[in-house]
């Protein structure tokens, strides 16, 4: 399942705007990145696509844990049309293997006979006229037949907002964001697409995929030596030896991507006294070291990335009753509100396109505000960039220009850490305090006065280094 197309006309700043993925030959989804502004209707094209898959998958479910039975995720306003229009219309064509599934939201301020008279949307208008829209101003539809429910019910579908503690402004107040653990009974949607604080979440099942592993899937051979009974490790085998192996794939795509002396990574548990999960690499010809005791002490940017990519894995097992044998098995729709949030511009740049490339056959739509991001995806493979309100598509190559920004960027980035690791060399062999004075002149004013004390014959023997780092900062 697929999104074939979405169409916005009068909505919000967005005039008239059709977005329509593309796919590789093999057949893969090309990623969309939707670029523009703030206030450009970015995130409120994003709500459309979660509203229409909500809307299908309310439609194929007995009950969905994003929202209750009765009301809608994303509430229908008339504030979002344009006033020069009257009327707001929204539209998104969803292919499955059985067909094609059509959602439209209409939405008008004006008289239906005005409305009539426009006529904007003919196709439509027989099944207006036989709904509430002709007295309420407001029309939401979507038909699915029986093979395309269980076409959805087999679809991994994950939605990431921008990451906020306030809920989206379009969205529902009583709509449920968050994982909720429950019984599962036939008809009943598995999982909450909707994923924040993905964290914690994460944590959690990579510590029960760890400890079933352990529990579960330990293979052990008894044999006998000279009379004796003795048992023989025989490594692990099962769903959660899969995961893991999944889990350390990403693990090492993300710390190579940033240190290239790296060979390989892997997630553990640590010591006893002290269960948390830990983070361990292994440079070329050394031995393997911690790289974080606690995954919690990795980056909000790395621990965002891990979630993504784990909760996308985690969403598989969950739909299909197994691991994927391979991330490029793992198939579905991911949405994803400001991608690079929290991301270092070489994080963006290096390590999130590899993580996002690690998944071929998953259909990802994006806001972003980074061009060093869509440079990394340019030069990974394909991609397509929207620029909002207008829609155009807009090609990589208007972005190149930013390679010499990032480029100068990393080479500051680069003295400032070859300076700052010189100032620590020297501040450890030196005996002497260190006093690290605020903004750019207070160190001038202390050696002036210094200068001023020696000259009146004061602290002539005050043995006092000035390291003038101020150019470094501007």
């Amino acid at each position: 399942m697929r999104i074939k197309s979405l169409h916005l006309r009068n909505f919000g700043p967005i005039s008239d705007l059709t977005l329509e993925p593309r796919f590789s030959a093999a057949g893969n989804s090309i990623p969309i990145a939707i670029v523009g502004q703030n206030g450009a209707g970015k995130s409120l094209a994003l709500s459309v696509l979660l509203d229409a898959m909500t809307e299908a998958r309310r439609a194929s479910f007995s009950e969905i844990q994003e929202v209750n039975h009765n009301e809608y995720l994303k509430i229908s306003s008339k504030n979002y049309i344009q006033n020069a229009a009257g009327y707001s219309h929204a539209s998104v064509k969803i292919s499955t293997g059985n067909g094609e599934i059509a959602f439209n939201e209409v939405v008008s301020k004006i008289s239906h006979e005005d409305f009539v008279a426009k006529n904007p949307m003919p196709e439509l208008m027989p099944t207006l006229q036989g709904s509430e829209f002709p007295t309420s101003g407001f029309f939401k539809n979507i038909t699915v037949n029986d093979q395309q429910k269980k076409d959805i019910r087999e679809t991994e579908f994950l939605y990431f907002p921008y990451f906020r503690y306030e809920a989206s402004y379009w969205m529902n107040e009583t709509a449920k964001v968050n994982f909720i653990k429950s019984e599962n009974y036939y008809g009943k949607s598995k999982i909450n697409p909707i994923r924040t604080n993905i964290i914690e979440e994460t944590k959690r099942w990579i510590l029960n995929v760890l400890l079933d592993r352990e529990l579960y899937e330990r293979r052990i051979e008894e044999i006998t030596i000279g009379g004796g009974i003795y048992t023989l490790f025989r490594g692990y085998a099962g769903p959660n030896t899969q995961l893991f192996s999944l889990v350390n794939e990403i693990v090492s795509t993300m710390l190579i991507a940033k240190n290239s002396s790296i060979s390989s990574a892997r997630i553990g548990i640590g010591p006893k006294g002290n269960r948390e999960i830990t983070v361990f690499a292994t440079k070329n010809g050394q031995q393997e070291e911690t790289v974080a005791p606690d995954i919690s002490q990795m980056s909000s940017g790395e621990l965002m990335t891990l979630g993504l990519a784990t909760e996308i894995i985690r969403a598989h097992e969950l739909i299909k009753g197994a691991p994927p044998q391979s991330l490029s098995d793992v198939t579905g729709l991911v949405l994803v509100d400001e991608i690079d949030l929290h991301l270092h511009v070489s994080f963006q740049k290096e390590v999130l396109p590899k993580i996002i490339r690690k998944f071929p056959n998953v259909q990802f739509i994006f806001t972003t505000h980074s061009p060093f991001f869509l440079l990394g995806m340019a030069e990974s493979g394909e991609i397509d960039i929207y620029n909002f309100p207008i829609g155009s598509r807009i090609a990589p190559e208007e972005f190149v220009e930013f390679q010499s920004s990032y480029d100068l960027f990393i080479s500051k980035n680069e003295q400032f850490r070859n300076r700052y690791e010189e100032l620590k060399r020297k501040s450890e062999s030196e005996a002497k305090p260190l006093i690290i004075t605020e903004g750019k002149t207070d160190w001038k004013h202390l050696k002036f006065a210094l200068k001023k004390l020696r000259l009146n014959g004061r602290c002539i023997s005050l043995d006092v280094d000035f390291f003038e780092y101020e150019s470094e900062v501007n």
